[in-house]
């Protein structure tokens, strides 16, 4: 015991000299600087985020708030707003992983992640939610460039909300995820994050991670959500790291703008990181054949030869690159210009010599002969014959025009036998090589259903010949049928987008014209479900999914929409103690989807209750000798579904209900 008071006197006399030190600094302190008044603890908790800056305001300020990386651009991402979404948090946790090992450049990004409180509509100025006052609070005094929204809902894409900025990011972002992600424009609702960032100026992209993917891990989320998310913070900056099907998409793009010397770069790059893939050469090979071609024009030879080559490399059996590679050859041998006479030396002349007897005289008299025969391996070339060959080209330019390229060909090789110095003909002649050559592969493209790179032959060679009329039906063959890929996908938007370009075409094209019809009603009713759903209308959703489904029966996300619409609906109604309507949903959804695992588990919950609550209510009803009424409560259960109890009891009650 006096061990211990000796220990707890040491105790107390060190805390009263660390007391009278730190009181001595504080004087000295204020000495210092001239301050005379103490700080008030209320004084110091009130601090402002200019004072300390974002990232400290946020850490001290916001609940579950991290900040990641330094830089002048802020980027706030906000991950479950709603209650109960796992999948959210999930992800922002990779985010937060990933960026604390590898931190982007010149981005200061701000994670918060709420897992349990509902502030989906807190965001107004008369807002009672801490969490939700301090992230408007946040955003009023730190404008970050941008705000990214995790959540996870019922329906998987990109929502953008604000300036027009947050629709180019959410496209970007749609993009970048593979398998294709829609963006939806679905309308803000009071009080949401997407119209308080409309009311700032912010744009404000929701990320909706599927309902499905609940229970998905993080590797997967990541690995699906990653990429897009990283590059939409450091949007507009271009991501060095983007996936192999966001490149090709974006080497098509340069391929069909005409911009060679980044297709190449981008398709070369393809090829290295992945030497199998056999689209990726393909693209490649045109890629070099148009720089080769753009060369050859501008007289750039040694880049037309060297592109050229490479696309020889590629496929050495091409025609036309062969044919190109005898027109560079042709056209970088240099004309044979005649000698300078002034720098030719004259021979000085040989002395006379002076005959002997015995030598015959020096130019001895020539006998008199006829003319020499004619060599008859010397033939003289046939001369030019510039009119014929003008006339030869006319009529190889309607041929060309017509889209009859090998007829084209054949007449401008007369013309070029008529006169070979015709340049027009010339080009011509190499223009309708190029041309059959490009149709040729946009025709097994075509056969082989790879229409991408098929609209890329074809809408080169109409760039060529507008007026080819033979590559109309090849052109809306191809534009139609990924139409049709993409709606198989589910991607209607960009579906809807290629029936467009196939009617611009060809505007008589009804099937074009009906493509075009339910991919926008497909769109608009997968969009108009989304929307109800959230605002909780689950009644008026479900005909919408259904119609997708009615238009695209093999839609997987329409139909896990229709299911998660249907359980809702029946748990709305549950909850409601409407059994028997309630039950009636989870049927439905189970019929959609006999797998789903948590509508059988709520169905069972909602037949439990009902069960429950039936038996009670007559159990009372006995008590008070009201028995056929009692009966009546008890088979309102389907008979299914009924409970052990309530089917005992309505054993033991028929007999007196219904003597």
């Amino acid at each position: 015991m006096q061990n211990k008071m000796v220990n707890s006197a040491g105790f107390w006399a060190l805390l009263t000299i660390a007391a009278a030190l730190a009181a001595a600094l504080l004087m000295t302190g204020c000495a210092a600087t001239g301050e005379t008044e103490k700080t008030s603890p209320a004084d110091t908790a009130v601090v402002q985020p200019e004072q300390l800056g974002c990232g400290e305001w946020v850490r001290r300020n916001v609940e579950n708030g991290y900040v990641l990386g330094k830089g002048d651009t802020t980027i706030l991402v906000v991950a479950g707003i709603g209650s109960e979404e796992p999948a959210a948090a999930t992800l922002a946790r990779e985010l937060r992983t990933a960026l604390e090992n590898k931190p982007i450049p010149d981005r200061e990004v701000i994670l918060a992640i709420h897992e349990e409180e509902d502030i989906r509509r807190a965001f107004t100025e008369e807002t009672d939610h801490p969490r939700a006052a301090a992230l408007m609070r946040l955003v009023e005094e730190c404008r970050p460039e941008r705000i990214i929204s995790l959540r996870q809902l019922f329906l998987e894409g990109f929502d953008p909300d604000g300036p027009k900025e947050a629709y180019q990011i959410a496209r970007m972002m749609s993009d970048y995820t593979y398998p294709d992600a829609m963006v939806t424009d679905l309308p803000t609702s009071p009080g949401s994050l997407g119209s308080f960032g409309e009311i700032e100026g912010i744009p404000v992209i929701t990320v909706a991670i599927s309902s499905r993917n609940a229970g998905a891990g993080g590797e997967y989320l990541w690995q699906r959500f990653g990429y897009p998310l990283t590059a939409a913070i450091r949007y507009p900056d271009v991501p060095d790291d983007m996936p192999i099907h966001a490149r090709i998409e974006r080497g098509i793009g340069y391929l069909n703008a005409g911009d060679v010397d980044n297709a190449v770069r981008t398709f070369k790059a393809l090829r290295v990181r992945d030497p199998g893939r056999v689209e990726v050469a393909e693209y490649l090979f045109q890629a070099h054949l148009q720089a080769a071609r753009q060369a050859r024009r501008s007289g750039d030879l040694r880049t037309a030869r060297h592109h050229n080559r490479q696309a020889l490399k590629i496929r050495p059996d091409c025609r036309v690159c062969k044919d190109l590679r005898e027109e560079i050859t042709l056209a970088e041998k240099p004309d044979e210009e005649a000698p300078d006479q002034q720098e030719i030396d004259t021979p000085e002349p040989e002395p006379p010599v002076e005959p002997t007897a015995d030598a015959p005289p020096a130019n001895p008299e020539p006998a008199e002969e006829g003319p020499p025969p004619p060599d008859p391996e010397r033939v003289a070339p046939p001369r030019p014959d510039p009119e014929l060959a003008e006339a030869l080209l006319t009529e190889a330019k309607s041929r060309f025009e017509a889209g009859e390229y090998a007829k084209a060909q054949e007449i401008l090789k007369s013309a070029l036998d008529a006169d070979p110095d015709c340049t027009a003909c010339r080009e011509y002649l190499n223009r309708a090589r190029e041309s059959a050559a490009a149709l040729q592969a946009g025709l097994a493209h075509l056969e082989a259903s790879a229409y991408q790179p098929a609209i890329v032959q074809f809408t080169w060679i109409r760039d060529y010949n507008p007026g080819d009329a033979n590559l109309i039906p090849h052109l809306v063959a191809a534009y139609s049928g990924f139409g049709n890929q993409l709606f198989l996908r589910g991607d209607y938007e960009k579906a809807g987008e290629q029936f467009e370009k196939a009617l611009a075409v060809d505007k008589a094209c009804r099937a074009c014209m009906a493509g075009f019809d339910q991919s926008l009603e497909a769109d608009m009713s997968m969009k108009n479900g989304a929307y109800l759903f959230e605002q909780g209308e689950y009644e008026q959703a479900v005909p919408k999914y259904a119609d997708v489904l009615r238009l695209n029966p093999e839609d997987p996300t329409a139909r896990q929409q229709l299911v998660t619409a249907y359980r809702s609906w029946g748990e709305k109604l549950c909850e409601g103690e409407d059994w028997t309507e309630g039950i009636a949903r989870f049927e439905s959804a189970l019929t959609a989807d006999p797998d789903c695992l948590e509508c059988k588990n709520r169905l069972r919950d909602c037949v439990g209750a009902f069960n429950t609550r039936q038996y009670q209510t007559a159990k009372d009803l006995v008590v008070k000798q009201r028995l056929g009424d009692a009966l009546a409560e008890l088979t309102r259960v389907p008979f299914k579904y009924r409970s052990r109890e309530v089917t005992e009891l309505i054993e033991r009650l028929e007999p007196f209900a219904n003597p």
